[in-house]
């Protein structure tokens, strides 16, 4: 039995005064995928026809981490960790120790 024939077996067990939300919930789902849909492809259009010669240019992971300002999770922790030891090299030892 497919998902919609259960959905549909369920509905005659729900109550008329439930029925509202019901309505509601689908509507609210179906809505969602229409509006997703447009904006989707309202964004690929905007991207065909963008006149910049460069839209099409490929960028590197670590090209785009440095121009977003994201960082490496790792080489944070590095770096956070040789700050600390330098402001606060007494405490690092007391804790190592």
């Amino acid at each position: 039995m497919s998902n919609k024939e259960i959905v549909i077996q369920l509905l005659d067990k729900v109550p008329d005064y439930k029925m509202g939300y019901v309505l509601a919930y689908i509507q609210g789902i179906t809505a969602d995928e229409e509006a997703d849909d447009i904006f989707c492809e309202r964004m690929w259009q905007n991207y065909l026809n963008d006149p910049d010669p460069d839209k099409d240019k490929d960028f590197t992971l670590e090209e785009c981490k440095k121009e977003l300002g994201v960082f490496d999770k790792v080489k944070l922790d590095k770096a956070i960790h040789m700050l600390d030891y330098a402001y606060n090299p007494l405490d690092y030892y007391q804790e190592k120790s």
